[in-house]
């Protein structure tokens, strides 16, 4: 297996544990999954960090101007921009996610407002990395994950 392709399948942890996640916390659920939806949610951090290490230093060998190359190549082959700066989103999912991880009293400004906006900029993301993105079979199980916790959000009996 190609590092490029390694590189990839170090993604899809995160993205799991992304879903499963949401999953958990945006439906009807017993009291204790609160704490294993947190569990989940640091982990898929974890996991995306490590996919960041991967591709940074074994793909790109720490070359922002080569992710960034990089980065302008599939952007060309997905949606025909041939545009880098991608590259950039990636690292602020990084950033954002960590700031949900914050308890809600250390966030500044209005935290539900920017909590809102914080997991639409990474749902955003996650299915841009899947189904925009993604090889064949990323985009089927990103549209499959995506339409999922999609039904689940819509969900009549889920708390408010």
């Amino acid at each position: 297996m190609e590092i490029h392709e390694i590189a990839r399948w170090t993604a899809w942890p995160s993205l799991l544990c992304y879903a499963l996640a949401v999953g958990m916390r945006i439906g009807p659920r017993p009291g204790d999954w609160k704490a294993w939806s947190e569990r989940i949610w640091l982990t898929g951090w974890l996991m995306l960090v490590f996919h960041i290490f991967v591709a940074m230093g074994a793909v790109h060998h720490w070359s922002l101007a080569e992710a960034t190359r990089h980065t302008a190549t599939q952007t060309q082959a997905a949606v025909g921009l041939n545009w880098g700066g991608g590259v950039w989103f990636n690292f602020a999912t990084v950033a954002v996610w960590a700031w949900t991880l914050l308890p809600s009293r250390k966030r500044t400004l209005n935290p539900s407002r920017l909590n809102s906006l914080a997991q639409w900029y990474l749902a955003f993301m996650m299915f841009n990395a899947t189904v925009v993105f993604g090889t064949r079979v990323a985009q089927t199980a990103g549209a499959v994950i995506c339409a999922g916790l999609l039904a689940r959000y819509l969900t009549p009996e889920r708390p408010r």
